[in-house]
């Protein structure tokens, strides 16, 4: 077991949270927020329930994980690296949700909810996966499993043949172009498998209110019309201010 303790700062509620305390009937059902890890990383406090296992999690040789940011097409690659690993089983892919296909690390920590926790997985059922065992996180690097550095399982690389064959998978041209078809974001969106939709809820555990798809728009730089310019200013002047001193391009953040 690691004795390493992971820094962690608990953060005050920001004037959004606090209205949402105020109006809710049950303040405590709202998360606090921390900030974790040498990078500060912000988290949901729940996320402390786990941490420990998390940095101690046995990492498996055949394991394949995807480690990425949130929203930056982790769900588009999941689909991929799940197809190809199973031998284009579509018929899985479209009946089985991709929470229950690749196991979501830090999900546990944005419930609450014993039926939804149940469905989606905490640690332990990450843990019992049978082998190969396919994983996503969007954690620091420096929050995982210290075993990630030393087993070195299957990591993550973008292109349909390049991704076949790293994980070892042969395919002809014309089986290429199907997964091509069914990660095609107009299917995408249709697709309840990869939208969060929560069985036990009868809803779409990210966005109960039904508004939106997990999986959006697929479009490049839509960010310049969901954000307004005083928020895109905030980014800016962040990324240059932290940017500033390092060997990183400062004209490709801002």
């Amino acid at each position: 077991m690691s004795s390493e303790k992971i820094p962690v700062e608990h953060l005050e509620d920001d004037d959004s949270v606090k209205r949402e305390r105020q109006k809710c009937d049950d303040p405590e059902t709202l998360f606090g927020t921390i900030a974790a890890g040498a990078n500060k990383m912000v988290l949901l406090q729940e996320y402390l329930k786990y941490s420990e296992e998390i940095l101690n999690l046995k990492v498996q040789s055949d394991d394949v994980w995807v480690i990425s940011n949130p929203r930056s097409g982790t769900t588009w690659t999941e689909e991929l690296v799940w197809l190809l690993s199973q031998n284009l089983d579509y018929n899985t892919a479209g009946s089985t949700a991709l929470y229950k296909r690749f196991r979501f690390v830090e999900f546990y920590m944005f419930s609450k909810n014993e039926e939804t926790l149940e469905e989606f997985g905490d640690i332990d059922t990450l843990i019992a996966c049978p082998s190969p065992r396919l994983i996503k996180t969007h954690l620091d690097w420096d929050l995982l499993s210290r075993q990630l550095w030393t087993v070195k399982p299957k990591g993550l690389i973008t292109a349909i043949h390049k991704v076949a064959g790293f994980l070892g998978v042969t395919l002809t041209t014309d089986e290429a172009a199907t997964p091509a078809h069914h990660l095609d974001y107009s299917k995408m969106k249709k697709n309840d498998s990869v939208n969060l939709f929560s069985e036990s809820v009868g809803k779409p555990i990210a966005n109960p209110s039904g508004s939106s798809n997990f999986i959006r728009k697929g479009i490049s730089q839509q960010w310049k019309t969901e954000m307004s310019q005083t928020l895109i200013k905030q980014f800016d002047e962040w990324s240059r201010e932290h940017i500033e001193g390092t060997d990183f391009p400062i004209h490709r953040a801002c």
